[in-house]
């Protein structure tokens, strides 16, 4: 119903950019796990670490959001296929796992490996590490796009009537985390391998930046074909400005010039920091319009 009352702050807003962000962290961790990009794994474990930590809060902001810790429990223990909410709180659940394994499975790689990572080490003997990260991998996806599918399932006009969320919202996890990994990683590592990874990381940002922008377009001319933009009017600014320019076109444009300077004239990928943040601040913003504008 269009009159349902919905209320959704600051936590929710945080739990969708955080869900996005840790399972588009953990897709580009294990695809670099899976096809032997990281020669150090560093990737890997920036990666699974951010996972980790992002669906942790994340978690954290939603049962905030439900008022009473009790509330979340009472949905653990009442599986619903046909609840959009029940299915979430699971996925939340099952990509803790898997992200807890797969921390201590690639920072425990030897039998060498000290304290706590050496469970890691063990796990391993009995489940090899790459088939955790593609079980992972998908569980992953689901976790990015569902927060976007989430929105599509309830009354909202906005947001029922934009099948495009789960897509957009996942193309976005993706680009944020490959921010955020890159954020760290050029911190860390800044020789040949890394110049390397730091190509690959700034390629597969633009093809997420690029699907991002395909499906913002087809978004919008579906919403001015059923007469729903006015939901965006209030925010008409901040989705051009902080949403497409800051944290989709100028990234864009920045990485392709990076990208032709070191593939052609062989200059060096620099540790740019301000890329990363804008990303960052775009993707947040995306959330921020899209559940405001839900509920004008």
């Amino acid at each position: 119903m269009e009159g349902q009352v919905i209320s959704w702050g600051w936590p929710i807003i945080i739990y969708l950019f955080l869900g996005g962000l840790a399972g588009g962290a953990y897709i580009i961790a294990a695809l670099a796990d899976l096809c032997d990009i990281d020669e150090d794994k560093l990737i890997g474990k920036i990666g699974f670490t951010v996972a980790f930590i992002g669906i942790v809060i994340g978690a954290l902001c939603l049962i905030s959001d439900l008022g009473r810790p009790e509330r979340f429990l009472n949905i653990i223990k009442v599986y619903k296929f046909t609840s959009p909410m029940s299915v979430g709180v699971w996925g939340v659940i099952v990509f803790t796992v898997f992200s807890i394994l797969s921390i201590l499975m690639i920072f425990g790689k030897s039998k060498d490996s000290k304290g706590i990572w050496k469970l890691g080490y063990y796990i391993s003997l009995v489940i090899p590490r790459k088939a955790v990260n593609a079980i992972g991998l998908t569980v992953g996806v689901f976790l990015a796009g569902y927060t976007g599918v989430l929105l599509t399932e309830t009354s909202r006009p906005f947001w029922s009537d934009t099948p495009f969320l789960g897509a957009l919202f996942l193309a976005s996890g993706v680009s944020t985390a490959i921010a955020f990994i890159y954020f760290f990683y050029g911190m860390m590592r800044n020789d040949e391998i890394g110049q390397r990874n730091k190509y690959k990381l700034k390629l597969v940002d633009n093809m997420a930046i690029i699907a991002e922008i395909v499906i913002l377009i087809f978004m919008l001319i579906q919403l001015s074909n059923i007469g729903h933009l006015k939901y965006l009017k209030h925010y008409t600014a901040m989705f051009w400005i902080g949403v497409v320019v800051v944290g989709l076109i100028i990234p864009l444009l920045w990485n392709f010039v990076s990208l032709i300077g070191y593939r052609i004239q062989g200059k060096k990928l620099k540790t740019n920091f301000i890329i990363p943040i804008l990303i960052l601040i775009g993707g947040f913003l995306l959330r921020y319009v899209v559940v405001m504008a839900g509920q004008s």
